[in-house]
């Protein structure tokens, strides 16, 4: 069975350019640009990675993050990748109090990208 893989960034470029480049690797991709869509998709079905941008509108990945962790509370947790064009030191440093498994910085080598999926 194909591992499952939920991308969840604002810019539409990224959705698209890792939904190809993803699914070509043979993952099963879902993408989405809105955090309160993928709580849901969450809420209905486990995927083995998530990638999440930080900063996005309405809720940010960090919050996102928070969410997913208390939704799978007790619960096989889905792995999760944050990527953000915008570095600041608070950001890892709650990541990684959240549990995160990788962080990567915009932009990226696609290759460095698949190496830490």
């Amino acid at each position: 069975m194909k591992e499952k893989i939920l991308v969840v960034d604002d810019e539409k470029i990224i959705l698209k350019t890792l939904d190809k480049l993803l699914s070509k690797e043979g993952y099963q991709v879902t993408v989405t640009d809105n955090s309160y869509a993928a709580l849901a998709k969450i809420k209905k079905e486990f995927f083995d990675l998530i990638i999440l941008d930080v900063r996005m509108p309405h809720m940010n990945g960090i919050s996102l993050l928070q969410n997913i962790r208390r939704i799978q509370e007790g619960k096989e947790r889905s792995m999760v990748i944050i990527i953000t064009g915008y570095a600041s030191e608070d950001v890892p440093i709650k990541a990684i109090e959240l549990g995160v498994d990788g962080y990567i910085m915009k932009p990226f080598e696609m290759d460095a990208f698949l190496y830490t999926v």
